[in-house]
């Protein structure tokens, strides 16, 4: 009688540990899109995809997918529905006149299941849109400063020119200090005898020539949601007069001041009437932060309208002021 019990319940825990990583309960989401204006998007297609299966083969085999689609009602919503075995349920939209792609789908993660539907049933998720409303021109460069293009001087501000994408004269071609990097640094031994470390402590300070001029931080994480990273404007007020990180590198511990999230918005050649007011000043932005190094070397990736007063910074994608070539590597597509 025991050996049939044992034999029953080995028998029922294999039929278990089958069924359960097949078993695929359903999801239900509704989602509701709106532009950056906050009106709602109507005819925009939405797609909602999970993981179905492994498939054992070379290379370790294949995942497969399934998907499903649906366009949203004149109040801007759809409802998907999808089977799902991991309730992990990744959802974009797709790219339509007038509208930015998106760059990376995102995800809602399910974890539990009632009466075969993951929970919570049919949440409701916000997407936001980007429409393209008034791309130009503008002067767009990754600036790559290392080896002998590293900062001239240590312990000394020195300027670059953002019309001319290099250092001020006595170090380049440039001709107005627009950013002013100094760059100090208090080196030590090494971590470690062989594959060690330097050992430094290290501060960057990024500065202006203008009263008026400055930089100021706007967080939207790279590689998601819409392709328009940033607001098309930049903002009027909000600038500080400088930028100051600090690094450093220790026997046991490192440290470096940076967000993924990082950008920002900067205001150069400012001019003042007599009040105090702004009469001219040129504007731009910086996708991602501005990378730095003990040894000197900078990068970063800016953009840059040159009409005094015009705050509008959406990139047309295909005409740089710089006049780049195609293999140009130094000239950023997004808008």
């Amino acid at each position: 009688m025991n050996k049939i019990i044992v034999k029953s319940a080995l028998v029922l825990f294999a039929i278990t540990s089958y069924a359960g990583p097949t078993r695929r309960p359903i999801a239900k989401i509704t989602f509701k899109v709106t532009d950056d204006a906050g009106c709602v998007v109507t005819g925009i297609t939405v797609g909602a995809g999970t993981f179905l299966r492994h498939i054992p083969g070379d290379n370790f085999g294949t995942d497969e997918s399934t998907g499903v689609t649906g366009k949203t009602d004149t109040n801007g919503i759809v409802s998907l529905s999808i089977r799902s075995l991991t309730g992990e349920i990744s959802y974009g939209y797709k790219e339509m006149p007038g509208i930015y792609r998106m760059e990376l789908s995102d995800r809602l993660v399910f974890k539990e299941s009632a009466l075969d539907q993951w929970q919570p049933w049919n949440p409701t998720v916000d997407l936001k849109v980007k429409r393209i409303v008034n791309p130009i021109p503008l002067y767009t460069k990754t600036i790559e400063l290392q080896k002998s293009k590293r900062i001239p001087e240590f312990g000394k501000p020195v300027g670059f020119d953002l019309l001319k994408a290099d250092w001020v004269k006595p170090y380049g071609n440039g001709e107005e200090s627009d950013f002013i990097f100094t760059i100090n640094v208090k080196l030590g031994g090494m971590t470690r005898e062989r594959f060690g470390y330097r050992i430094h402590d290290s501060s960057f300070h990024m500065g202006f020539s203008n009263d008026g001029d400055g930089i100021q931080s706007v967080y939207a994480e790279p590689n998601k949601g819409s392709l328009l990273r940033l607001p098309r404007l930049a903002p009027e007020q909000g600038y500080e007069s400088n930028l100051l990180r600090r690094a450093y590198r220790r026997k046991d511990s490192a440290h470096r001041e940076r967000r993924d999230d990082q950008n920002y918005f900067f205001r150069v050649r400012t001019k003042k009437d007599e009040e105090g007011n702004i009469v001219s000043a040129l504007y731009g932005k910086i996708h991602g932060e501005v990378d730095w190094d003990w040894m000197g070397g900078l990068r970063f990736t800016y953009y840059l309208n040159p009409t005094p007063n015009d705050r509008n910074l959406e990139f047309d994608g295909k005409s740089n002021l710089f006049k780049p070539d195609w293999r140009d590597t130094s000239w950023p597509k997004e808008p």
